[in-house]
């Protein structure tokens, strides 16, 4: 019996690891997967189904079954692969190595390595006699079969090629030296070293003549006969008689040729669009860039020419204006070929809405694409970025802030200065006296200090009038009045002030209170102790305002060179001595340094440990981690030793604390014990351990994953995965290449098919099955069916383009589809795309319309 079950778990893996359909649950008993509410269940090791009720429908009695799709399920009898209904009977008898589906009534086998076709009826198609062909159609045998997933698929018959359907009948007969897959419902045989074309319904259209062909590409093709190139259509009716050196595929209704060595552009009436004459011709998006004697010119589709006269053309971030440099001065030019603006600058870069950054010798300026005409005149010594739509120009040692979007000036340049280190908050400086302006530039402090800091710092910061210093808020108010002659900017609700230069400093809160007296040469708040640097730098970043909080609070002070430790009530903790102080935590004390390691001391001012290590981070409660010459351990608040220091790391940012001492990896827990670990045999980059969805413990060895549960740290499954990733409400896992998606019990939510899952946007993922993409929204529901040959990367103005059958068409983020129907499409533009259809140039709209 155990050894049964042993054979019935090695056939499942086996049998769902072919299929790309995996079990993580140990207990077989449990579900594997239902459709149409049937269920695989196994009894004393036989597989069998239940319904949706847990009706015993077909009793178990096979060494494997799959769950049924389209009335059919794979079922496994002594090694052998079969079908069955769901009746029970058998569809085709197990007696296959093998069996997946060829399309949905037709099954590929497979017999003693080699492949063939059964129908439902069990009717022999193709006896398994085929070599499987690879995606590149390398595979050269007497008998091969393709399994891709395009209409007609390649087949070799007796070392000849043709096509067959999706349910095995051939349309193309086997009689070609070589087949090349469909293009535009075209595909390119070779017979005797000569080409022709078939369709899809294996009629031959064009004649096996040819010396080479190229692919269709808008109802033309490129055939070569004696050295020269010409064109043919659908019918085989010749375009172009063969006589050029060289051709490329029509695109946008043009096709590229030479003659004697010379580049000219030809139209889909095989007429001349442009007179071969250069030594170079590309076609761009919107234009056609030309090349004579290494000089570059444009030809507009509309047939307007701008002769080659330029050292160089740059292809534009928009297609519609074009950078043209002549004698290294730079110009525009737009799809029309209208030169905008005559080659005369030195750099151009764009900002934004459609402005350019132009420099004139070392001036630089703004310049109106749409307008053709300057918004600032290239003067300014320089021109940076202030927010989204506000720029920073410098004048002769002024400064001021210009509106890009309005074109307009909100600073006239005349400041000083303009600076600062707040997004939110500039300082700007007039003839010696100092303001604020917020982020849009409107003065909220009024220009009349004779100082202002250039940060705030927990909303305040510090401002002089008549040689005394005080506090201002946001909005120029003193909250702290002017009356000091030194002070700092406030970290932490506290900041040290000075009432003369020669004096001590004191402490006081934002509210202006006097927290320490004038006594000391500096005070700083002493900071809690961290779980990390990561944590701390989180915390100095943070500057949180503790200073209203309620509780004891702790200053380090500094008198001649020793330093101490006092409280908020002013009580001496510990007393001037030559350990400075760094930390504080309530458990252990104070962390302690002498410039080169750490220590502790109690609350008291005792202490516990010397400076010894390289560093001291809070562990868990009472419980600290530290290093020693790159070795991490842990000790408790009275410093003995809990873990010795030989870790290689112990990462305390996230709870459970992962570490890592060699070859072995594990957690630890509030209290440092193991919870998991594991050895591997040898270091490599590719072992590591993580959670997943705060139920398992995630292991990588070798680049292949396997789960671990929490509660027992036993494995939930012998089967291992590509790659595993957590997303926030589901996991997606990948077993031979293929991409399923789990919910955080591990219960299969999409089994694995996909060669590729990511998210799209904010609102979806992008898959792809079997070549083809779709797109899930965050529910996971099909938004658009993995049938598409192309998506574009990202969405443009609300859409991006998608792809099917050589047409394009749009997905919007709201998921409405615009049909591929088009042969070329443009991204929206105020709502409306350009698009290419039937060789005419159109409009759309959003809803997919024809506008004018």
């Amino acid at each position: 019996m155990k050894k049964n079950q042993i054979l019935a778990a090695l056939f499942l893996s086996l049998f769902l690891s072919a299929y790309g359909i995996y079990v993580l649950n140990k207990n077989y008993s449990s579900i594997f997967y239902e459709e149409d509410g049937w269920k695989v269940f196994i009894d004393n090791s036989h597989f069998g189904f239940k319904d949706q009720n847990g009706v015993i429908k077909i009793e178990p009695q096979f060494d494997l079954a799959l769950d049924f799709k389209n009335g059919v399920a794979w079922v496994v009898q002594d090694g052998k692969y079969g079908l069955i209904n769901k009746d029970g009977n058998f569809i085709i008898k197990p007696q296959f190595d093998d069996i997946s589906y060829f399309s949905d009534s037709v099954f590929l086998v497979k017999k003693d390595e080699k492949f063939g076709l059964i129908a439902l009826d069990g009717k022999m198609i193709l006896e398994p006699k085929f070599t499987l062909c690879d995606k590149w159609h390398s595979v050269k045998a007497d008998y091969v079969i393709s399994t891709n997933k395009e209409k007609l698929k390649w087949i070799v018959i007796d070392g000849k090629s043709g096509f067959i359907d999706e349910n095995g009948k051939i349309v193309v007969e086997p009689k070609f030296d070589f087949v090349v897959r469909f293009f535009d419902g075209h595909a390119a045989v070779k017979l005797k070293d000569k080409w022709g074309f078939v369709d899809e319904k294996g009629k031959m259209v064009v004649k096996v003549k040819y010396d080479d062909v190229a692919n269709f590409s808008e109802g033309f093709a490129a055939v070569k006969l004696k050295d020269k190139w010409g064109f043919v259509d659908e019918k085989g009716k010749i375009l172009v008689e063969p006589k050029f050196d060289f051709v490329s595929d029509f695109t946008n209704g043009f096709a590229e040729v030479r003659l004697n060595g010379k580049f000219g552009l030809i139209n889909t009436k095989g007429d001349f669009f442009i007179e071969p004459e250069f030594d170079k011709i590309e076609q761009l998006e919107n234009i056609i860039l030309i090349s004579k004697n290494e000089k570059y010119g444009i030809v507009s589709f509309s047939g307007k020419i701008l002769e080659p006269q330029f050292d160089s053309i740059q292809k534009s971030y928009n297609q519609k204006i074009f950078m043209v440099e002549k004698d290294s001065k730079i110009g525009l030019v737009d799809k029309e070929t209208q030169i905008i603006i005559e080659p005369k600058f030195n750099t151009v870069s764009y900002k934004k809405n459609d402005i350019l950054q132009v420099t004139i010798g070392e001036k630089q300026g703004l310049f109106d694409i749409k307008s053709k005409q300057f918004i600032l005149e290239p003067k300014f010594d320089d021109i940076y970025t202030f927010n989204d739509n506000l720029l920073q120009v410098f004048l002769q040692g002024k400064q001021g802030i210009f509106d890009i979007k309005n074109h307009r000036f909100i600073l006239d340049p005349k400041f000083d200065k303009i600076d600062g280190c707040d997004n939110n908050t500039q300082r700007i400086s007039l003839n010696g006296k100092y303001g604020v302006i917020n982020e849009n530039a409107q003065l909220i402090v009024p220009i009349k200090f004779d100082y202002i800091s250039p940060c705030f710092s927990n909303n305040l910061g510090f401002a002089s009038d008549k040689n005394k210093v005080g506090y201002i808020n946001k909005k120029g108010e003193f909250v702290i009045p002017a009356k000091f002659e030194t002070v700092t900017p406030f970290r932490y609700g506290f900041a040290q002030v000075k009432l003369d230069k020669n004096k001590k400093f004191g402490l006081i809160n934002t509210k202006g209170d006097l927290v320490l007296p004038f006594d000391f040469d500096s005070i700083f708040y002493i900071e809690p102790l961290a779980t990390s640097d990561s944590k701390l730098g989180k915390i100095k970043e943070a500057n949180k305002d503790v200073s209203t909080d309620k509780g004891q609070k702790f200053f380090e002070v500094e008198k001649k060179y020793k330093f101490g430790i006092m409280d908020n009530y002013r009580k001496w903790i510990v007393k001037p001595q030559n350990y400075l102080i760094k930390y504080f935590d309530k458990d252990i004390g104070f962390i302690i340094s002498n410039g080169l390691y750490y220590g502790i001391m109690d609350m008291q001012g005792k202490l516990i440990i010397k400076p010894q290590y390289n560093s001291i981070y809070k562990f868990s409660n009472k419980l600290y981690k530290i290093s020693i010459k790159d070795k991490i351990g842990i000790i408790n608040e009275k410093g003995e030793t809990i873990l010795e220091p030989k870790f290689d790391y112990i990462n305390t940012d996230d709870y459970p604390f992962k570490f890592k001492q060699g070859t072995r990896y594990g957690f630890l827990d509030e209290k440092a014990n193991v919870l998991f670990e594991i050895n591997f045999a040898y270091e490599n980059y590719f072992n590591n351990i993580s959670t997943l969805a705060d139920k398992y413990w995630l292991v990588e060895k070798e680049g292949k994953y396997q789960i671990f549960n929490m509660k027992d740290n036993k494995v939930t499954s012998n089967l291992s995965f590509d790659f595993i990733q957590e997303y926030k409400n589901f996991i997606i896992a990948s077993i031979n290449n293929k991409i399923g998606i789990m919910d955080k019990d591990l219960n299969w939510l999409i089994l694995p098919k996909f060669e590729e899952f990511k998210e799209f946007g904010k609102n979806y993922y992008k898959i792809v099955l079997d070549n083809k993409i779709g797109l899930l929204d965050n529910n996971l529901r099909t938004i658009l069916e993995p049938k598409f040959d192309y998506i574009d990367e990202k969405f443009n103005n609300g859409f991006v383009k998608i792809r099917f059958n050589d047409k394009y068409g749009f997905i919007s983020e709201k998921g409405e589809i615009i049909e591929p129907q088009f042969d070329k499409i443009w991204n929206f533009e105020n709502n409306i795309a350009k698009v290419l259809i039937n060789q005419e140039i159109k409009f759309i709209n959003t809803k997919g319309e024809f506008v004018e």
